[in-house]
């Protein structure tokens, strides 16, 4: 059966904004030298006060990259769009929460949801896809969610909603998205030409 699209999940970085986030370098600083993700390797450390402090400069880093994080393109009049057709919108990201509203105020963005790691484990466990369709009041089949990477994807698909991927220049994780777009223009397209997901 074909259900009404009612809400767009995104994620952050990478989808709503650019982020200058060198994980590489923020790695280095740590004394890390892992190739698991961030946020894993940091779970790893052994030592409580190394990790604190790895905690620590990771939620710096965020801050700094928040501040210089400029809006990716078609951002407003998508937001503007979804408006209009009582969309609502969620954000879910692996960000703190500090470095989230840094960003939201810097461009005056406003969510139905917002879920941080702070308030469940991060993508790609699919916890945050489900709380963030809980918040909106919606079932997963009335959701949709926006990612760049395949931890958004992955996420998505545990938790039972429709996955766009974002695609940039690396494509290896197309096949794991259920739509592959190019530009967030393209979602207006798809909801305006079907309003629904098969």
């Amino acid at each position: 059966m074909k259900k009404k699209i009612r809400g767009v999940i995104f994620d952050l970085d990478g989808v709503v904004v650019n982020s200058p986030l060198d994980f590489q370098k923020i790695k280095k600083k740590i004394g890390l030298n892992s190739d698991e993700p961030l946020l894993e390797s940091i779970e790893k450390i052994k030592n409580p006060e190394r990790k604190k402090r790895a905690h620590q400069i990771l939620k710096e880093e965020e801050k700094k990259a928040a501040s210089l994080s400029t809006l990716k393109r078609d951002v407003l009049s998508l937001f503007d769009f979804l408006e209009r057709k009582e969309i609502k919108k969620a954000l879910v990201t692996r960000n703190n929460e500090e470095a989230v509203r840094i960003v939201l105020e810097k461009f005056d963005l406003k969510f139905d949801a917002i879920i941080t790691r702070e308030d469940a484990p991060p993508k790609p466990s699919r916890e945050p896809i489900i709380l963030a369709c809980k918040r909106l009041k919606l079932s997963s089949e009335e959701v949709v969610l926006v990612g760049d990477y395949k931890f958004d994807i992955i996420a998505g698909k545990n938790a039972g909603v429709k996955t766009f991927l974002l695609k940039d220049r690396d494509s290896s994780f197309c096949e794991l998205a259920d739509v592959v777009i190019s530009s967030l223009k393209e979602i207006k397209d798809i909801i305006s030409s079907e309003g629904v997901m098969q």
